[in-house]
């Protein structure tokens, strides 16, 4: 759905995911008094039904299109291969960026359990930020995709720029709100005074990873919607490297803000490594 350009219908399903799990659970854990079995039987009628609403929606899209796809077709070796490329430099770079995370997490671990809990904290406000920028990575993926195939260059370059300027002021407005907010956003999460007064200090750097994270989403989603997965699977090895060797330097020299300084080095990293393969990128799209 998002590579036809239907958002809203990716919105509907997810929110009748989470929503009708949330409410199944409440009914069955504190209305029914069931324990660990309210909740997963919550979860799975949730997701059954979300995939449920999905084909429909799917079904429904592709319908008056009368979409037929032939045997050979669905069994053709060339694109199947070119298929699993595609997923496996995808694997691969996801889990090296869930490399950096565990690692992130291991070393916080080992400065005591208040820094580990302000950390986790930080690394929650952290994932809202990926979400929040990945609409408009997903945008950069769809329409730089489809301009691409299309061989368009004029309007692939203005789809990246276009969506990158969008996720550009919505970092800026996202790191506002930690500015001026950041302390009430964190009284959420805990009432425990040394874990908050901790997750303040570090707090500046979730201000600051907004600006700092959106050139890599924005890069991501226009290489993988031109389908250079290769080109992104390699950036991002590099840049795992990168925030090894900053790693090993920075944390023994700062601590817990070397930590910090680390993942906000692997940041600037994939966007610096995906940036210095853009010309190369649009060079291949003809005309």
């Amino acid at each position: 759905m998002l590579g036809i350009n239907r958002a809203g219908h990716v919105l509907a399903v997810q929110l009748t995911l989470n929503g009708l799990n949330i409410a199944l659970n409440l009914y069955f854990v504190l209305g029914l008094g069931m324990t660990v079995e309210g909740v997963a039987l919550g979860t799975v009628i949730a997701e059954y039904t979300a995939v449920t609403l999905g084909l429909v929606l799917v079904w429904r899209r592709l319908r008056p299109q009368q979409v037929t796809v032939s045997r050979h077709r669905l069994f053709a070796r060339a694109r199947l291969l070119a298929l699993f490329r595609v997923n496996r430099d995808i694997m691969i770079r996801t889990a090296c960026l869930q490399t950096a995370f565990v690692l992130f997490t291991a070393i916080g671990a080992r400065m005591g359990d208040v820094t580990l809990a302000a950390n986790a904290i930080l690394i929650n406000l952290l994932q809202f930020t990926s979400y929040g920028l990945d609409g408009f990575a997903h945008a950069a993926e769809a329409l730089a995709g489809q301009a691409f195939g299309a061989r368009r260059r004029s309007a692939f370059r203005q789809a990246a720029w276009v969506s990158g300027l969008w996720a550009a002021a919505a970092a800026v407005a996202i790191a506002l709100v930690f500015w001026l907010a950041g302390e009430m956003i964190l009284s959420l999460y805990t009432d425990q005074q040394e874990v908050l007064a901790q997750a303040i200090t570090y707090m500046p750097w979730m201000v600051a990873m907004p600006l700092v994270a959106v050139a890599s989403y924005q890069l991501d989603g226009v290489f993988i919607g031109a389908t250079r997965t290769v080109a992104m699977r390699n950036a991002m090895i590099a840049s795992l490297l990168i925030y090894l060797s900053v790693l090993a330097v920075a944390v023994p020299l700062w601590g817990n803000h070397g930590l910090w300084f680390s993942m906000a080095s692997l940041m600037l990293a994939r966007a610096a490594t995906l940036a210095v393969r853009w010309p190369a990128l649009e060079r291949t799209v003809e005309g």
